[in-house]
């Protein structure tokens, strides 16, 4: 026959204490724990990983669960905030590309504290400085670059004076006349001079931006009387014309 021990105690000899619940039924080996308190005796605050406000645990880092029971990482309302891997056993987490944690004294990612809740954009500092990271996307980018600047991590140029990125975030430099290349800051592509908005080419270029290898000529190549080895911008003439092979017309 059970003893009859006095509420708040329990056990074969009365010797086991219910230090934070109520025994019941009375006269039974079960200690009912209060919000937040485990343990045989209720006597364990959190599972040990964390501690009780207005009657719920609040975990330590790498902690969950209603009692702080359950190893994890951390994170903003679930391990690596949903934007990383979590190793429960170290509680430490491996963000997905676009996403950090916070740093340590040194500048260093601290594992402990890593909730790859920061986004992370290309460039240093973020969008080197030229741009907005945008932490909307499944992995935050850059956009808005300012004027004279493009691609993913603002790093690009957009030649604001002969170009402009268009449509915007698209990383595509539209040029105006003259200009040519990726950034639009090659003016003839390098093989003339800009006057009035047209390209007037160097010996050897034509096209409207001088960007067709051809030889010397009065409007064509050879001027129509020889032929043209483009590789080396030389002309070749019609036997019975006066010229040189060298730069001739």
């Amino acid at each position: 026959m059970l003893p009859s021990c006095q509420q708040g105690w329990f056990g074969a000899a009365c010797e086991e204490e219910c230090v934070n619940g109520l025994v019941s039924p009375i006269g039974s080996d079960n200690c009912v724990c209060d919000p937040g308190w485990v343990g045989i005796n209720c006597d364990v605050e959190c599972s040990h990983h964390g501690s009780i406000v207005s009657g719920e645990c609040e975990c330590d880092v790498g902690w969950r669960g209603d009692f702080c029971d359950i190893p994890g990482c951390p994170g903003v309302t679930e391990d690596c905030t949903g934007h990383g891997d979590c190793n429960s056993e170290l509680h430490e987490c491996s963000c997905y590309s676009g996403w950090t944690g916070v740093t340590d004294g040194n500048g260093d990612i601290d594992p402990l504290l890593n909730a790859c809740d920061l986004p992370d954009c290309p460039g240093s500092p973020d969008c080197n400085g030229q741009g907005t990271c945008d932490d909307s996307y499944t992995t935050p980018r850059c956009v808005n670059c300012t004027a004279g600047w493009m691609g993913p991590g603002c790093e690009n140029v957009c030649d604001a004076d002969h170009g402009e990125q268009s449509p915007m975030n698209s990383g595509v430099c539209l040029c105006d006349s003259c200009y040519t290349g990726k950034g639009c800051n090659l003016e003839c592509d390098g093989h003339g001079s800009c006057v009035s908005g047209t390209c007037q080419c160097d010996v050897g270029w034509r096209g409207s931006k001088c960007e067709v290898p051809g030889c010397p000529g009065n409007e064509t190549d050879c001027s129509q009387h020889g032929v043209c080895n483009t590789a080396i911008h030389e002309c070749t003439c019609t036997p019975g014309i006066n010229c040189k092979v060298i730069h001739n017309a």
